[in-house]
């Protein structure tokens, strides 16, 4: 018998974000957002239930954070359970967006988009992917980039202190442990960067728990791998492991203690990085591969580029920050400055008014609704979609104003 996952669905009140000052927004999270419901992903009566909890409820819009392995069915076709039930606006926004897809995968984010208001993405290349690939009309399709963390740009001697790193020439690679994040290539690399810079007690932080979407086999045979090499290339006293959980400031602290930020990923249709993204608004020079994400974010001077499973690239590309710190300074305040565009700050502003938008014609015309559910709204029903949409509105100027 399969056993379910919880998946916890938050709500988030708008009126209740605008009336909090920016600063009390951060530390008073508990006034923003709470669990409004919990998902069994394997049973498909809980999508449904969940649906109706939510047309029963004041909720204006649903937001789906949609990404394959996060719900259960043929290529996660449980989600169409809860969008066939929903009767609320939906905004769907996919993290991975395949250039080849199975044709399961293919019918699944088809169905996802005619039950959809609007689909976001977070890079141009998963725009085309969905008009040419999947034949997506283009007129649903929104590019909201990944945000970044709003941090100081700050010299790493202090963190560095913090984390008992204090005279090391930091080298990082961040995120969930897996293949597809080319470790390997980097640790092949490090001989040559510190043969390269003798005068440098190079250190080469892998920080991360390992994926937990790998069997248990996968994962062990994985992180004895990167051992093996570590050991094999003598690289113990160069090479350290923080394989454990980090909360979000904790992550930061050690983005912060970083010189350079190595992100060899390996799947070069990857739309969306989170580790890409912290490292963007940390204002770390970046050495990566070119997947689709860095290839969008860190044109223009904001990255440094190496070919997929190329060490002695990784190599050369690390000695060369290293050796030219005004290289390495110029391009970790320009990747910075990109960062600004992107904080998550402004990056919420853009999905309010695209939450504001797609409220707005499903009360000026609430047979829009009854497409999906079959059922038509009465008029008490639209005059509080009314009152709702005022609010949110004045919740949208709010928080502009904050």
């Amino acid at each position: 018998m399969q056993e379910c996952e919880k998946l916890f669905l938050s709500n988030a009140s708008l009126p209740t974000i605008a009336k909090h000052s920016k600063r009390e927004r951060i530390h008073n999270r508990r006034f923003i957002s709470k669990t409004f419901s919990v998902i069994k992903d394997c049973n498909p009566a809980s999508y449904v239930a969940t649906a109706r909890k939510i047309n029963e409820s004041k909720i204006d819009v649903v937001n789906i954070q949609h990404e394959f392995g996060l719900y259960k069915g043929d290529f996660g076709d449980y989600i169409l359970e809860f969008m066939r039930s929903v009767h609320k606006p939906v905004v769907t926004t996919f993290h991975t967006v395949l250039p080849n897809p199975p044709a399961g995968m293919k019918k699944v984010v088809k169905e996802i988009y005619e039950l959809s208001d609007r689909i976001t993405v977070s890079a141009r290349a998963g725009i085309d992917i969905l008009r040419d690939t999947f034949a997506l009309n283009k007129r649903k399709l929104t590019i909201v980039p990944h945000g970044v963390p709003d941090v100081p740009f700050v010299d790493t001697a202090q963190a560095k202190r913090h984390l008992g790193l204090s005279g090391k020439f930091v080298i990082g690679s961040y995120g969930l442990i897996n293949p597809d994040k080319g470790i390997e290539y980097v640790l092949e690399a490090l001989p040559a960067v510190i043969e390269r810079n003798p005068d440098k007690q190079i250190l080469y932080m892998i920080v991360g728990e390992p994926h937990p979407g790998l069997d248990q086999r996968l994962r062990t045979e994985y992180k004895e791998k990167l051992e093996d090499l570590v050991s094999e290339l003598a690289l113990a006293r160069n090479v350290l492991f923080v394989d454990r959980y980090l909360p979000n400031r904790d992550m930061i602290l050690h983005f912060l203690a970083t010189d350079v930020c190595a992100v060899a990923n390996m799947k070069a249709d990857q739309i969306s990085s989170g580790v890409l993204s912290q490292a963007i608004g940390c204002g770390k020079s970046i050495v990566a591969t070119g997947f689709a994400h860095a290839t969008e974010a860190l044109s223009n001077g904001r990255g440094i580029f190496v070919d997929f499973g190329d060490s002695e690239g990784i190599a050369q590309k690390l000695n060369l920050l290293i050796q030219d710190e005004d290289l390495r300074n110029r391009v970790s305040r320009n990747v910075y400055a990109y960062g600004r565009s992107i904080t998550w700050d402004k990056i919420a502003r853009k999905y309010l008014d695209i939450f504001t938008h797609v409220v707005e014609p499903r009360i000026r015309s609430p047979t829009s609704a009854a497409v999906r559910s079959g059922l038509s709204r009465s008029t008490d029903r639209v005059d509080s979609h009314n009152k709702q949409l005022k609010a949110l509105k004045r919740a949208s100027k709010k928080l502009y104003n904050t």
